[in-house]
């Protein structure tokens, strides 16, 4: 399913500073400046794009000022962090709120055919759970078969739009993320390797009245065919007018913390410990 299927929509000021972690081959209309790891096309499914402002970086070290961003984007990085906690510390750091994007535990166990995938995730009562994913996964007795459903169900399609929040973890955060990363702490674990009760199925699929299923189904087999066929019309090419970035004034160096960087045509570097890493500016 597309990240525009998925992701809603944010509620960011017009004059806000917009960065995205992790941009990749469809970044967010609204990001100001890009991000990514990787140049080539690893871990994703498309060429890199760069028509706006874009700095190689990793998002476990930003090369960016304290509090520098109002607003980050992160759409399905997380789960193929090493260190995802260092990712939070440094998302926190540099921006003032946001919003991180990943598929679920139950995506994960439902669709296991990528083995860079790091981690289960889940969001319960505003707190965002990460639990290693075992590699064992990777080899589920379903195997490819909800991939081809995704692939060539709209009913299937249909129902991961319907119970978006059962597949992807879609959350808002303001401050500091809140996270925990699950140790051998019972109640933590049971949302990951246990039985769901009926309580803990309650807070994502709430109960129905018969006239609210059909009310529900109505409004998502609509938006689903509208939405579908919008995405599939041509999109205008006019050129999209954005603030003008000085990056420089932006980044710091991830390695030594000073705050002189040095941006040229397609590098930038750290005058004080050498560090350099690719940059892309739009003409």
């Amino acid at each position: 399913m597309n990240l525009e299927a998925i992701t809603p929509r944010l509620a960011i000021p017009a004059q806000a500073l917009v960065l995205e972690i992790g941009s990749g081959h469809r970044p967010h209309p609204r990001a100001d400046v890009l991000t990514d790891k990787y140049l080539e096309d690893i871990e994703r499914g498309g060429r890199l794009v760069t028509d706006r402002p874009f700095v190689q970086a990793d998002a476990e070290r930003l090369p960016f000022k304290p509090q520098v961003f109002d607003y980050a984007i992160c759409r399905h990085v997380l789960e193929h962090l090493e260190d995802p906690g260092a990712f939070f510390q440094e998302v926190s750091r540099v921006a003032r709120a946001g919003y991180i994007e990943a598929p679920t535990a139950i995506w994960e166990r439902l669709h296991p055919s990528r083995p860079y995938h790091r981690w289960y995730v889940l969001e319960v009562d505003g707190e965002l759970l990460l639990m290693p994913k075992p590699p064992s996964d990777a080899r589920a007795p379903l195997g490819r078969l909800f991939e081809t459903l995704n692939r060539y169900s709209p009913e299937y399609r249909l129902f991961i739009r319907r119970y978006a929040d059962l597949f992807y973890v879609r959350h808002r955060w303001q401050g500091r993320v809140r996270y925990r990363i699950v140790s051998p702490d019972a109640e933590a674990r049971a949302w990951f390797l246990e039985p769901w009760d009926a309580e803990r199925i309650a807070r994502f699929v709430p109960p129905r009245s018969p006239l609210r299923q059909a009310l529900d189904l109505l409004v998502g087999a609509v938006g689903s065919v509208i939405g579908g066929g919008l995405r599939r019309l041509p999109r205008p090419s006019l050129p999209r007018r954005r603030r003008p970035i000085d990056l420089a004034a932006l980044m710091q160096c991830p390695h030594c913390a000073h705050q002189t960087i040095v941006v040229e045509e397609r590098h930038a570097r750290c005058p004080a410990c050498g560090w350099q890493t690719v940059v892309v500016l739009p003409s």
